[in-house]
């Protein structure tokens, strides 16, 4: 999986330079396993809506102590509030290429 906002995470980390990305992304997977496990949609979670969710899940597991590695109750709790919203609808232009196809196929098949 290749997560599109993993520089909008390291920002609001405070990370820069690339030589802690595959920790991070290793985090990130990790992470977004977790809320569409929990039941958060795949679409929601991997949105930029997600990212302030996503950042605070790699925060709990990047600063764990010794041997104890938790979800802070914050990250539960929002986890459980992104559960409940609605998958975003799908933009316009994907219905009219669908609407488009539709009807090229109901003209190739009614001639």
């Amino acid at each position: 999986m290749e997560y599109e906002h993993l520089e909008t995470v390291k920002a609001m980390l405070g990370i820069t330079g690339a030589y802690q990305d595959n920790a991070l992304k290793g985090y990130v997977s990790d992470v977004i396993d977790y809320m569409v496990s929990a039941g958060v949609s795949e679409q929601i979670a991997l949105s930029e809506r997600a990212v302030g969710l996503v950042t605070r899940g790699v925060s709990d597991l990047w600063n764990h102590g010794s041997g104890g590695v938790s979800f802070s109750p914050y990250f539960r709790d929002r986890c459980i509030q992104f559960c409940y919203e609605p998958e975003p609808e799908q933009e316009t232009v994907n219905y009219k290429e669908l609407a488009e196809a539709l009807l090229k196929e109901v003209q190739k098949n009614g001639s």
